[in-house]
């Protein structure tokens, strides 16, 4: 082999050597932690479902707390018996509802979800004032939109007195009737800033 051909074995093992030992020391590196996004600290949400109606309102969020405060239409489905007998009377009724939520998002099942927990005041325009709990959850989905997942219940303790004033005494209310409303309720964060 002339002095040339050896020159270049020399020089193309040693390129082997030098990438091979660059991937083995790579390859005994932990993986990069997984980088979770910070949420946006003032966001829009719009929600609908029978938890908070269909609204929609600010967000404030602090990452492991948070405020959100919404308005809007809430569809209400009271079941009564009537004085009459036993006979079940549906009732339907548009009202207005606010909600005013203060939620802390406790647990990262995974790098875009958050879940925990919300307490909140309720007022409406039927039902009047209210106070409930609620799972609350966040899962982003792209850098400034996440979707929001609520269930839970909201207690009104007046609740059955201004049905009973709206539509006339009644025998009683089916469960969960006026004074204990809620379910589930779904939307979407649009991150402002």
């Amino acid at each position: 082999m002339s002095r040339r051909g050896r020159s270049l074995l020399v020089a193309v093992l040693g390129l082997v050597m030098a990438a091979g030992s660059g991937s083995v020391a790579r390859a005994q590196q932990p993986p990069p932690p997984s980088r979770r996004e910070t949420p946006p600290l003032v966001a829009l949400v719009g929600d609908a479902g029978f938890l908070t109606g269909v609204a929609a309102g600010p967000q404030l969020d602090l990452r492991w707390i948070g405020l959100r405060a919404t308005a809007g239409y809430m569809p209400l489905l009271v079941a009564l018996v009537t004085v009459e007998g036993d006979a079940v009377d549906f009732n339907f009724f548009n009202t207005a509802q606010l909600n005013v939520e203060l939620f802390s998002l406790f647990l990262e099942p995974t790098p875009t979800a958050r879940v925990g927990a919300a307490l909140s005041y309720r007022y409406n325009t039927l039902l009047q004032h209210g106070a409930g709990a609620a799972f609350d959850a966040l899962v982003t989905l792209r850098r400034r939109l996440a979707l929001h997942v609520a269930a839970g219940l909201t207690v009104y303790p007046r609740g059955n007195a201004r049905v009973e004033r709206e539509l006339g005494p009644f025998v009683e209310a089916s469960f969960p009737g006026p004074e204990v409303q809620g379910t589930a309720s779904v939307g979407l964060v649009f991150g402002l800033f």
